[in-house]
């Protein structure tokens, strides 16, 4: 075993890792799970090869399942990146737990121009019940004996923006099969989508195919090779 892993696996709940960025902009990552998180998104080739296929970027940008906001700061730095203005990001996230931390995470990598909703995104209205893992990354619909437990809003993601979006990503562990199902006029009007898909093989063709009739090509579509599900980047046909 790696000495220095070792030793940061068993220190990291006591003293905070920090994640330095270039213009003094940081993240702490408190634990090994933060730590698997952020590499999970940032450090995955995956999210930077599907955004360099976006030629360009005006609208507003969706992030459902935000968790820590790492997916939004890796926007944020390949807008940086090809010069493009930085648009307005729409961050829904259903954990409460952690909103505070997404929050914190967002002002010190020097992005001002978010909006952070708590709530689930899939259904159109009501309460959602969650379970949420012991470690806090991940949420669920549903109820569960270990983790916590907790009730939040439904999102309707019509009414986020009076503007479509130009990216929009979706990591919501399951709940994209409704969210496709209630959504496909806000989904089908923007120029990418980035997919985690969580379903069979047959849920997951079936939001493939209902994206190739509304005029979608599947630029990337593959199984990461940790996770297991299916990483997917959908490109608008203009």
């Amino acid at each position: 075993m790696n000495v220095r892993s070792f030793l940061y696996r068993r220190l990291a709940a006591l003293i905070t890792c920090t994640f330095r960025f270039p213009e003094n902009r940081t993240i702490a990552l408190s634990s090994k799970h933060h730590l698997a998180s952020f590499q999970d998104v940032y450090t995955n080739p995956f999210y930077w090869d599907a955004l360099s296929r976006l030629k360009t970027l005006t609208g507003p940008v969706l992030d459902l399942g935000a968790n820590y906001g790492y997916f939004t700061m890796l926007c944020s730095d390949y807008i940086n990146y090809k010069g493009y203005a930085q648009p307005d990001y729409y961050l829904v996230e259903a954990n409460p737990f952690i909103i505070s931390s997404l929050d914190s995470n967002l002002k010190n990598f020097g992005i001002k121009n978010y909006t952070i909703l708590n709530g689930a995104a899939g259904p159109i209205s009501g309460n959602v019940n969650l379970r949420i893992s012991k470690n806090l990354l991940a949420s669920t619909i549903g109820n569960s004996s270990g983790g916590k437990n907790a009730v939040v809003p439904a999102i309707n993601i019509e009414n986020i923006s009076n503007e479509y979006f130009d990216l929009i990503k979706i990591d919501i562990e399951g709940a994209e099969f409704d969210l496709f199902d209630n959504y496909m006029n806000v989904l089908t009007n923007c120029k990418q989508l980035i997919i985690e898909l969580h379903g069979t093989d047959e849920q997951n063709d079936g939001i493939r195919n209902k994206l190739k009739n509304a005029g979608y090509i599947s630029s990337i579509y593959k199984q990461d090779v940790y996770s297991g599900y299916t990483l997917a980047s959908f490109d608008k046909v203009i």
